[in-house]
């Protein structure tokens, strides 16, 4: 199902927009062809976990007009367009990993990180206890809490040492990143911490603030 061809040129001549034609891809040709009997082979060995199950099934799913799709329709010229659902899953759909990339860099740039001095610092766990923290959400919060433990320590006790500063505040913005979705922070979790690089001395009843160097 789709338009036909010389409809979407013009459409995209007149408009910039192409749509998403992900069953032309090598992956998702790939996927398409294998995933049923990979998936019948999983399931005389026990069965896939649903998270992953539902990952391939939005995946199949995601840009295909036959699976669901808006039609718009401008009021003022009349111009038409087949709009396709998307899955915005986080898995391996290269359209809509690469939309919420987009999105997120947008977000954290205009609305949450300040106007300062930034270093991004990555927690990486080795592979057993990154399975281990996917599935376990009490075991993950004391894992990050350790490594932002440790490391608003490090930051503390440097810049009192090389700014000789009396009192010291580490402010740090925590996201975790998975490449799954399981009941934690993913099959595979990384915390990536990215530590303000403003911190602040009270000598007196006033507030002064410098910066760590580079």
């Amino acid at each position: 199902m789709g338009l036909p061809a010389e409809t979407e040129q013009s459409n995209g001549a007149k408009t910039g927009f192409r749509r998403h034609r992900p069953e032309l891809t090598v992956l998702y040709q790939t996927v398409e062809r294998y995933w049923p009997e990979f998936r019948e082979r999983a399931e005389e060995q026990g069965g896939l976990p649903k998270f992953v199950v539902k990952e391939f099934e939005a995946y199949l799913r995601c840009g295909r007009l036959e699976a669901g799709c808006l039609h718009l329709v401008c009021q003022s010229c009349g111009h038409s367009q087949l709009v396709a659902f998307s899955c915005k899953k986080r898995g391996f759909c290269c359209s809509c990993l690469g939309r919420r990339m987009t999105d997120t860099a947008v977000h954290l740039c205009e609305r949450v990180l300040p106007a300062v001095p930034i270093r991004q610092w990555v927690c990486s766990l080795p592979w057993r206890l990154r399975f281990l923290c996917g599935y376990d959400r009490t075991l993950c919060s004391e894992v990050l809490a350790a490594f932002v433990g440790e490391l608003s320590r490090s930051l503390r006790w440097r810049a009192k040492r090389l700014l000789d500063l009396d009192r010291v505040v580490c402010e740090n913005k925590i996201e975790l990143k998975s490449s799954g979705h399981a009941p934690a922070a993913g099959a595979l979790a990384s915390a990536e911490s990215l530590p303000v690089r403003t911190l602040g001395t009270w000598p007196t009843a006033s507030r002064c603030r410098s910066s760590l160097p580079r």
